[in-house]
């Protein structure tokens, strides 16, 4: 798109702030002393040629009109300048408002949560527009070696951007540690894609069951996103950035701390004390994996994968375990849909039931 001169974008502004018009129409818009009407016929003339603008024909006169919207001019206009000036980077660009302007860390980090809830936003609408396959797309997501989904996940459905069902389907599909500790040991890489299969399956199956309950139920998704997460954030008063600041250091500081109590309890406990519990080559060994999967971060995904290299549980305990566990998704989940406890142990019921019949199941094959 070609760069406008001064002159230019002063005659798009009044098109984009006042409509379609005609040349005299325009000379009203200007302070005296008022240009002459030919001199601004011949820049609209020139807006023409480039594009910018279109006309209607009324007998021997035009009414003109922006073809160009202001937030594409100002897009194509920012995008020549980071191309030109910043090597087409928008690290170089943040990097220079850093270094040069003095962008403060709180401003940098309003930005980035900005820009988090702006994809949170899109991944929300994304997977609700799926409908009844949002299930699939959140099973596929889940499987991604990372715990950060189902976080994402949990934030969406305190939202009400996604339905139950989808976050269930993260929630079991997800392997948080498991997966790239046994690509590290080749032995085990044949059960590896095993593991994935089942758990993508099971999330699927589980995701599309919870979703079609419900609907049959005629318990429908709240149509206010956000309502949960805002009635604590204040933000009518504050702009996004604050509010968006505000709900992930309150998320991070409660993360930390549960995850410091968590990790002096299995410190303390220590991994001898797992392997009793687990009970090797017991009937209720799933039963006990899947409690231990619902430990809020990736210390009990590293326990029952390293006890299943070691054989002191079996593939299906480790299936059970690894189901009922979502990293800190579930812990999110509390701290944020906070005001319906009761629906929150639902989705922790629903996990565990579908998390040991899939143990279970994988047992017997």
């Amino acid at each position: 798109m070609k760069r406008l001169t001064a002159k230019e974008e002063e005659i798009m502004r009044i098109f984009w702030e006042n409509g379609p018009m005609f040349v005299r129409g325009l000379l009203a818009y200007y302070e005296d002393p008022k240009p002459h009407y030919n001199t601004v016929s011949t820049l609209v003339r020139g807006l023409e040629e480039k594009g910018f603008v279109g006309y209607t024909p009324y007998g021997n006169t035009y009414q003109y009109y922006a073809l160009v919207s202001e937030k594409e001019y100002k897009s194509s206009a920012l995008k020549e300048v980071i191309s030109q000036y910043y090597n087409n980077s928008y690290v170089n660009v943040v990097s220079s408002f850093i270094e040069e302007e003095g962008m403060s860390v709180d401003e940098l980090k309003s930005l980035i949560e900005y820009i988090e809830h702006r994809s949170a936003d899109k991944l929300g609408k994304a997977l609700r527009k799926m409908g009844p396959f949002g299930a699939i797309g959140g099973s596929i997501l889940g499987a991604v070696p990372q715990c950060g989904f189902s976080v994402v996940a949990s934030n969406l459905y305190s939202g009400r951007l996604i339905t139950m069902g989808t976050l269930i389907s993260v929630y079991l599909a997800t392997s948080d540690e498991a997966i790239p500790m046994m690509i590290a040991n080749p032995a085990f890489a044949g059960k590896l894609w095993q593991l994935i299969l089942i758990k993508v399956a099971v999330a699927i199956i589980a995701g599309v069951l919870v979703d079609l309950i419900l609907k049959l139920m005629g318990k429908k998704q709240d149509e206010e996103p956000f309502k949960e997460i805002c009635e604590d954030c204040d933000c009518e008063h504050h702009s996004i950035l604050h509010s968006a600041l505000h709900h992930t250091v309150s998320i991070i500081l409660f993360i930390f701390a549960v995850n410091l109590i968590l990790g002096a309890v299995m410190e303390f406990a220590g991994e001898d004390t797992v392997k009793t519990l687990l009970m090797s080559d017991s009937i209720v060994q799933p039963f006990i994996a899947g409690i231990i999967g619902f430990i809020p971060n990736c210390a009990a995904s590293v326990v029952l994968t390293q006890l299943y290299i070691e054989g002191v549980v079996s593939f299906g305990s480790l299936i059970a375990g690894l189901c009922t566990g979502a990293g800190v998704g579930l812990l999110v989940l509390f701290k944020t849909n906070k005001h319906n406890m009761k629906e929150n142990f639902a989705i922790m019921g629903i996990l565990y039931v579908f998390g040991v019949a899939a143990g279970f199941v994988a047992s017997l094959f």
